[in-house]
């Protein structure tokens, strides 16, 4: 579970930020990327930093969300967004709104989800995570989800949607995609004595894939932090430090070491479900020399 685990899907990362195939004003180079004509695919993004938590104000059932989103390209003829559980694939997502005109707004309470999921409302609890799956139709009629784009320099793209680093940018600076992201039921409040030691859950790998296995985790050094025992690369531990308000912070670390590019360090933000003993974050994966690898999603969970 390091760093002999997909790398390779990020170096497609580095060579897009090397040809400057990704500067916003000249569109998102989606589907087909380094392929001859370079076409410019559909990519919906949110106007505002990702989303991670839907806020219960009230009662779960009547919270609500209503999240910004605007077409990049500016060639969207529609978005369709779905929802699935956890322990579900995205073949198991149904439908829970269109959206046919940007910017538009992404709008709908847990109620609208525990509808379409045929699951009681009344079980939904704090912590409970939604994941959602995005496609965009362009107006020539072509199709663009999360499905990482299928790349090799001999063919080109041969299948897939969206090329890996616009999926991993989750960041209030990055791409910001609409395509792939999670919401978790947030807690009442932040409990900072969350930081246990234990055998943690990954959930969520976009960098190396390593949802399904464990982790080790412990408490500490420093009060309301925990350390990710050798998380991508033996010997490598990983410091996350929680605020009194539930936001997690990842300071930059030494993370793992590419064979091309050499040390490699992490650094983010996010939140932690102290109520679940959840803790997700956005990692940016950069090289000494001002270049990334992305910035992706890793979140675990103690069960």
């Amino acid at each position: 579970m390091k760093n002999y685990i997909r790398i390779y899907i990020t170096m497609i990362s580095l060579a897009l930020i090397g040809l400057g195939g990704c500067v916003e004003n000249e569109g998102f180079l989606v589907g087909n990327v380094l392929n001859g004509g370079l076409d410019t695919g559909g990519y919906i993004r949110f106007a505002q930093a990702t989303p991670t938590t839907i806020s219960v104000e009230a009662d779960i059932p009547g919270a609500s969300v209503s999240f910004p989103v605007e077409d990049a390209n500016g060639n969207a003829a529609s978005y369709t967004l779905k929802v699935y559980l956890p322990g579900q694939t995205v073949v198991d997502a149904v439908d829970v709104m269109t959206i046919n005109e940007f910017p538009g707004n992404i709008e709908f309470t847990i109620n609208d989800l525990a509808n379409v999921l045929e699951i009681d409302v009344n079980l939904v609890d704090f912590g409970q995570q939604f994941h959602f799956a995005g496609s965009v139709t362009t107006e020539d009629g072509r199709v663009y989800d999360a499905t990482p784009l299928d790349f090799n320099l001999a063919e080109g793209a041969t299948g897939g949607g969206t090329s890996t680093d616009l999926l991993g940018q989750t960041g209030p600076n990055g791409y910001r995609n609409a395509l792939f992201f999670t919401l978790t039921v947030d807690c009442p409040s932040f409990d900072p004595t969350f930081s246990v030691d234990g055998i943690y859950a990954i959930l969520v790998d976009q960098a190396f894939g390593q949802a399904g296995f464990g982790i080790a985790v412990e408490a500490g050094p420093g009060e309301n932090e925990l350390t990710l025992k050798d998380l991508f690369a033996n010997g490598l531990d990983i410091v996350v430090s929680f605020n009194p308000d539930g936001t997690a912070v990842v300071a930059k670390q030494h993370a793992w070491t590419s064979g091309n590019f050499g040390p490699v360090t992490v650094e983010g933000s996010g939140r932690a479900f102290s109520c679940v003993n959840l803790v997700t974050v956005d990692l940016a994966h950069n090289i000494s020399d001002g270049r990334t690898f992305g910035t992706f999603t890793f979140t675990f969970q103690l069960p």
